[in-house]
């Protein structure tokens, strides 16, 4: 029988691809983990960078006539 993972959770700083904690977890050596990444609400608008473009309102109409685009070249 496989033994369950253990679980914790603690917080930090995602930059780059380093993950800066918070706290020291007092895990020596090297372990391999999972990562979920919450982001708090205050800093997800940096997903709207694009919100304002007049030519990308809708991106399945961008999308599509970027496709249109390049099918006419061929």
């Amino acid at each position: 029988m496989e033994e369950a993972p253990l679980k914790m959770k603690t917080w930090g700083k995602l930059r780059g691809k380093e993950i800066m904690l918070t706290e020291e977890l007092g895990i020596p050596g090297e372990v391999e983990v999972e990562v979920e990444i919450s982001f708090p609400k205050e800093e997800t608008e940096v997903f709207g960078i694009w919100k304002d473009r007049k030519d990308i309102k809708s991106s399945i109409d961008w999308v599509r006539n970027l496709r249109e685009k390049e099918w006419r070249r061929w």
